[in-house]
């Protein structure tokens, strides 16, 4: 049997990840490590213990000297570049550039000598060292599109650092061998927008429902609430719809209400959601924000909510609707983007994303076991390993 070598980039960490690129990427790499005719190498950015280095990933992470760097049986290489926070601004830009020069001078220093049959990059970020590595390795990419700055994002043509980013995303949308897409809501909205035809296929997130389903109510925790919990997780940012959480909490001091959402400290200053979310938490006592909240903590809060809420403006998948569905809590949730395809009225509560709605809704709230069954059901169907089987037959397509 040949080996096929692949070569995945990711400027994020999969391993501390507040959002679903992070996520996909890391069950995606630990069900395609155990093929044997795939050999997998990571490269994603460090940027929260500013440690990097080179690690074998099988059950666990193990760090290891360069002469030890090299493959085994059910295992996948990782180079985890250290890094820096990347905003939409003019420093952003500039932060931009160090990166693909800190990400492709630790690809040629440990990756230089080796060939690969295949390069998959997630999202745009990092097309700028993935074009390099392709002439350098001479193989296809394969381009996964999780999020796409044009479609989820104000547009502002005056701002030229603004239109860098949207050119370098297009160009990758076009120069990319083929692209993935997470929705088959997302395959049009990009064909439709930069006129793709016969290149993008469905690949779409996954939960893992043993893990969701083995989760523990815990009661003492339950009991530190005296009001009916509504939990929200995902990116501090306004697409998810965060805005409406936080009139919401204004509007129901009956309810209490937990923001899940990872924000580094450098961010915070350039966040105007974190600045209005500092007032509340002072302002409010029904309402706590959970800044870098340890994974363990977070499953425990989600599994004890009386409902879970994902308002989101703009979602190409929404794997976090999956996840409330795999632990059988209520959710309401966006009725748009990709949420649609496999959220309806018969396992969770659709809205249109208006405060006035989500309010409505949790107001409404009213406990149904047949619709949690059906959510039950519904994240069944969206395992990982279904995920890696149908990327693993892509990648053998396109070498």
């Amino acid at each position: 049997m040949s080996t096929n070598k692949i070569l995945m980039l990711i400027n994020g960490s999969p391993f501390d990840s507040n959002g679903g690129l992070g996520v996909h990427t890391r069950y995606l790499c630990d069900e395609l490590k155990d093929f044997e005719d795939i050999e997998l190498t990571l490269l994603s950015a460090d940027y929260y213990t500013q440690e990097g280095g080179l690690y074998l990933m099988g059950d666990k992470k193990r760090r290891v000297r360069p002469e030890d760097w090299k493959h085994e049986p059910n295992h996948y290489r990782l180079l985890e570049v250290y890094n820096t926070n990347q905003l939409l601004t003019r420093i952003g830009f500039l932060q931009k550039m160090i990166t693909d020069d800190i990400f492709l001078e630790n690809a040629l220093s440990f990756l230089g000598h080796e060939r690969f049959d295949l390069i998959h990059l997630h999202d745009a970020n990092l097309w700028g060292v993935a074009k390099h590595l392709r002439a350098l390795y001479k193989c296809p990419v394969l381009m996964s599109c999780h999020l796409n700055l044009l479609l989820s994002h104000d547009r502002l043509p005056e701002d030229p650092f603004y239109l860098y980013d949207i050119q370098q995303e297009g160009s990758a949308l076009y120069a990319c061998n083929k692209l993935l897409t997470v929705s088959e809501y997302y395959k049009q909205a990009i064909q439709d927008e930069y006129w793709l035809e016969e290149k993008a296929e469905v690949v779409p997130n996954g939960v893992d429902y043993g893990f969701l389903e083995s989760i523990e109510y815990d009661e003492e925790l339950k009991k530190k609430y005296d009001k009916p919990l509504v939990v929200f997780v995902g990116r501090m940012v306004p697409t998810k719809g965060v805005w409406l959480i936080l009139e919401s909490v204004k509007q129901m001091p009956d309810h209490h209400f937990v923001l899940i959402s990872a924000l580094s400290p450098t961010l915070e200053p350039c966040n105007p959601l974190a600045h209005e979310i500092k007032k509340m938490k002072e302002q409010y006592s029904n309402f706590e924000w959970r800044n870098f909240c340890p994974q363990e903590d977070k499953w425990k809060l989600m599994k004890v909510a009386d409902i879970g809420i994902m308002p989101s403006l703009h979602e190409p998948f929404g794997i976090t609707a999956l996840e409330w569905m795999g632990m059988g809590v209520p959710l309401i949730v966006s009725d748009t983007g990709g949420l649609k395809e496999f959220c309806n009225g018969d396992n969770a509560t659709l809205i249109e994303p208006t405060a006035e709605n989500l309010i409505k809704a949790i107001r409404n709230h009213k406990a149904d076991a047949e619709k949690l069954r059906n959510a039950k059901e519904t994240a069944k169907r969206y395992s990982w390993q279904k995920i890696a089987g149908k990327t693993r037959d892509i990648y053998l397509s396109m070498i």
